[in-house]
């Protein structure tokens, strides 16, 4: 439960070499992953993250920086976007039990729910999470509430579905 826990925290709260602020687009970009997200489902390493650890997490976007929770654990830090790429960026933690670690992220938005995959190893190529990528693979939901999971999220994703933290 506590990797599970830093899973949230370290992939969100969950990284920056050779990446930067790109000037353009940037305020649009963010603005798309701005809010406060609730997780539906998650995947680390090809396996579903439980329910019940869903449950204890959220992840709050405002502007370029981010605060991830789970439990009692909590880490936050700063987002950079991958300079020519509209959907990497890289989350710089620079608070909690995973400071000074950075994650390579892969976003997608659609309508109220916000998938996002990890990997210390660099950025992801795509939105599945496999016990040889060793992805974490988190779907969010705006609307949803006390974060319960729903049923059939990781088809929806696209794939196995994922939330933030440490990658082990």
């Amino acid at each position: 439960m506590k990797t599970l826990a830093k899973l949230l925290i370290c992939g969100l709260t969950l990284l920056t070499s050779g990446w930067g602020v790109a000037a353009t687009g940037w305020g649009q970009d963010l603005a798309a992953l701005a809010g406060q997200w609730k997780p539906i489902s998650g995947t680390l390493h090809g396996q579903s993250v439980p329910g019940s650890a869903l449950q204890t997490m959220s992840l709050v976007i405002t502007g370029s920086s981010f605060n991830a929770m789970s439990g009692s654990l909590n880490s936050g830090g700063t987002i950079v976007l991958a300079p020519g790429a509209s959907d990497q960026a890289t989350f710089a933690i620079s608070s909690g039990a995973d400071a000074n670690r950075q994650l390579y992220v892969k976003w997608r938005v659609a309508g109220n729910q916000l998938t996002l995959a990890f990997s210390e190893q660099g950025p992801p190529a795509d939105f599945n999470s496999t016990a040889a990528n060793k992805y974490l693979l988190m779907v969010y939901d705006k609307g949803a509430g006390s974060g319960g999971v729903a049923a059939g999220a990781v088809q929806g994703a696209g794939g196995t579905g994922g939330g933030a933290g440490v990658i082990e």
